[in-house]
């Protein structure tokens, strides 16, 4: 009985009214703030400007997929991988097939025993887990189709 006693009550529902109102707006700015967000719209954007001049992707988007987990996994282990990263590079033939490479990988996070990077797009964890020499070497790659790294 003192249930329906507090909902007779109108501050009882104005109150209910601003916290629902409020959640909604959170919700709301944190969906259209948010990064990752921004990260994909951009390269599904270049994407799209690439393919409206002809560009033709050399892989599909399963073995774009493919290729980002492989990567991930390298940069996000003990060890030095940095040649098997650097070798999946280098199979990009041109600047649509890094645009969706990096659409595949989008943004990741990082595992608990991955030091350097939280979470990421892939040219954050290639600049926070690779060397300067090794990061020297996949510009010299990305560079030669003609990836502005």
């Amino acid at each position: 009985m003192i249930y329906l006693n507090v909902l007779k009550n109108k501050w009882t529902w104005i109150t209910i009214a601003v916290i629902l109102v409020s959640v909604s707006g959170y919700l709301f700015w944190k969906n259209h703030n948010n990064p990752d967000n921004n990260y994909e719209n951009e390269v599904d954007d270049e994407i799209e400007d690439e393919e409206a001049t002809g560009a033709v992707a050399t892989f599909t988007d399963s073995e774009y997929y493919n290729m980002a987990n492989a990567i991930h996994e390298l940069l996000k282990g003990f060890f030095d991988n940095n040649d098997q990263v650097l070798l999946l590079l280098s199979k990009l033939q041109h600047n649509l097939d890094w645009l969706k490479l990096s659409a595949a990988f989008g943004i990741r996070e990082a595992s608990a025993f991955t030091y350097g990077i939280d979470s990421g797009n892939l040219t954050q964890w290639l600049y926070a887990r690779m060397p300067g020499s090794d990061i020297e070497d996949a510009r010299a790659i990305l560079n030669k189709i003609n990836v502005i790294f």
